[in-house]
C-alpha cells in the first residue's frame, strides 16, 4: 500500500511505483467516482473522449484525431464556423 498527502490546493501525487505499474503518464485523463465512501480513480482512454463527444453531439465517432487536443481544436473551428453562419 502506498501513501500520499493532499496539498493545500487539493492535489495528490500518485506514487511513481503505481504510475509505472499502470503505465499512467503525464497528461493522461482520469475520472473520479465514489463508491460506498471509497474514492476510485480510473484512467480514461483518449479514444473514449472522442466517442463521448460524438454521442453528445449525436453523430458517429470520428477516430481521425490522435489526441483530445486535436479533437478540441477541430470542435472549436466547427463552432466558430457555425457561429459565423448564424447557426449557434
Amino acid at each position: 500500500m502506498e501513501r500520499s498527502k493532499i496539498s493545500s490546493k487539493g492535489q495528490i501525487v500518485i506514487p511513481k511505483t503505481l504510475r509505472e505499474t499502470l503505465d499512467w503518464r503525464e497528461g493522461d485523463d482520469v475520472i473520479f467516482s465514489l463508491d460506498n465512501g471509497k474514492l476510485n480513480l480510473q484512467l480514461l482512454p483518449k479514444r473514449n473522449l472522442t466517442e463521448v463527444l460524438s454521442k453528445i453531439q449525436g453523430r458517429q465517432p470520428n477516430n481521425e484525431f490522435d489526441s483530445f487536443e486535436q479533437l478540441l481544436d477541430a470542435e472549436k473551428r466547427s463552432a466558430k464556423l457555425r457561429h459565423t453562419r448564424g447557426r449557434v
